[in-house]
């Protein structure tokens, strides 16, 4: 009987959890028969509202409504900054000794604070904020000396929009976003599961030719996400591993054992056992006399 077959959706990152349930939305769309069973139609609709609303929480997450303003904000930044920058360079050869010292004095300010136009946002954010800084205290003489306190006012307002953006955005996504995704994800879960299982019944129970079509396209589509998309599931699938246990057999080689065989060397004795026999019978024989012969058998001793 054909079945779709599961697959566990919660091992998949958010871009691909979205795109794996539009896949089935626009699918399910597309039976035409199938959608004429009321059950059916009303399990559509339900994943199509719940793909909506995870649409809304994705793009939420990857793009904050202040992230434009910010891109400006940076941008005009940058600009002050390099404007600034290039006439203190420009000073640094002024004719007056004064004014040439005091745009060393200002450059040296930037190559401590290490600034730079393509740092991280916050990272060039806190630069700047330190740069000002030098430029509003221990650099202010040198700041009206080079004549260029409108940049350090103009970056300053600038660098405290961009500060104030970035605050707005952490805080626009701290405790929601995330929480919505993650109930938004688990809605098209269940609504995902449910069109499965109804399928799958109405499949067993009635005539299966009608789902067949759509049950073999589900089945393409979930077998690729297992092989391609969740990475994890093949380091656990991996056939090389359960095949190192079998080294074990090396055991084998013990067959020396058979040696015990030579224990068959006992049977040198048990033939020359006939042997110690004889040795009775050459010391049978009664001795010769001096005199030669064999003397009379008869004769005895002489009793006292």
């Amino acid at each position: 009987m054909k079945e779709i077959i599961w697959i566990d959706l919660t091992r998949t990152n958010n871009g691909a959890h979205y795109q794996f349930i539009k896949n089935v939305h626009e699918n399910i769309s597309a039976e035409t028969e199938l959608l004429t069973d009321t059950r059916i139609k009303a399990a559509a609709d339900k994943l199509g509202e719940a793909l909506k609303k995870e649409d809304d929480c994705y793009a939420r997450s990857k793009k904050s409504f202040a992230t434009d303003e910010i891109v400006a904000a940076d941008a005009l930044r940058d600009k002050y900054f390099q404007g600034m920058r290039k006439t203190v360079k420009g000073l640094l050869n002024h004719p007056d000794a004064d004014t040439a010292l005091a745009a060393q004095h200002i450059e040296q300010y930037i190559k401590d604070h290490r600034v730079d136009s393509d740092m991280q946002l916050e990272r060039e954010t806190g630069a700047i904020t330190n740069l000002i800084g030098d430029c509003e205290t221990k650099g202010l003489a040198d700041v009206n000396k080079l004549n260029i306190k409108p940049y350090v006012d103009a970056l300053k307002a600038a660098n405290t929009k961009v500060d104030t953006l970035l605050m707005g955005r952490n805080r626009e996504r701290v405790g929601t976003e995330a929480g919505a995704l993650r109930v938004a994800r688990q809605a098209s879960d269940d609504a995902y599961l449910w069109l499965v299982k109804l399928v799958n019944a109405l499949a067993l129970t009635g005539d299966q030719s009608k789902f067949g079509s759509f049950i073999d396209l589900m089945n393409v589509v979930v077998k690729r996400y297992k092989e391609q998309v969740i990475p994890s599931q093949k380091k656990k699938d991996d056939p090389t591993d359960p095949k190192q246990p079998k080294e074990p057999k090396q055991p084998k080689d013990p067959k020396d054992p058979k040696q015990p065989k030579e224990p068959k060397e006992p049977k040198k004795p048990d033939g020359e056992k006939p042997k110690d026999p004889k040795k009775p019978d050459e010391g049978g024989k009664k001795p010769e006399k001096p005199g030669g012969g064999d003397g009379d058998p008869d004769i005895h001793l002489p009793e006292e």
